[in-house]
């Protein structure tokens, strides 16, 4: 495995003398020239900038549908840290779905934490805004309920750039 039949071209890197070539100058000491890292580093970013457009699109139509679990799941994707600078307002927006109507207690086999309630390892009743009190003390939830009730006025009242300003992607992994 890995190995190439005779013959076969490889492709996978630049040809010789062509932009980005393999071939020495004066001015590299071996490698791909500068000229074809400019050129990826170019292309890698107009890539990205296109998917975060896309992205961005496709949350505003999720937000603006008002589905309470369309609304949890864009809620949860970010609270990892890597997008948002502060992942406490992806919690909000998904306690702000619960409230609007999302089952997110752990009688719900779509939550990933309805696992605590078949093993026992949380109360029978236990749900989302439960598990979060629990997990971010008194002041953090403090914060996350008071802005969880923020999204949820904008959420009633179609302020979705509100609602938006939650989930704005300011941090790229």
């Amino acid at each position: 495995m890995g190995e190439r039949a005779a013959g076969a071209e490889d492709t996978s890197l630049p040809r010789a003398g062509g932009r980005g070539s393999l071939r020495r100058s004066s001015s590299t000491r071996g490698g791909y020239r500068s000229s074809y890292w400019h050129d990826q580093a170019l292309a890698h970013g107009a890539a990205k900038a296109d998917k975060l457009k896309i992205a961005e699109t496709n949350l505003r139509a999720v937000v603006e549908s008002g589905n309470p679990d369309a609304l949890f799941g864009v809620g949860m994707l970010p609270t990892d840290g890597r997008y948002l600078s502060n992942p406490l307002n992806g919690i909000a927006v998904a306690l702000a779905a619960c409230n609007l109507g999302r089952d997110c207690s752990a009688n719900n086999p779509e939550n990933a934490f309805s696992n605590c309630k078949v093993s026992g390892a949380c109360p029978a009743n236990t749900d989302y805004a439960y598990l979060m009190q629990q997990s971010l003390g008194p002041d953090k939830d403090a914060q996350v309920y008071a802005r969880a009730q923020q999204v949820q006025q904008s959420i009633e009242s179609g302020d979705w750039d509100a609602v938006l300003a939650n989930l704005k992607i300011d941090r790229h992994p």
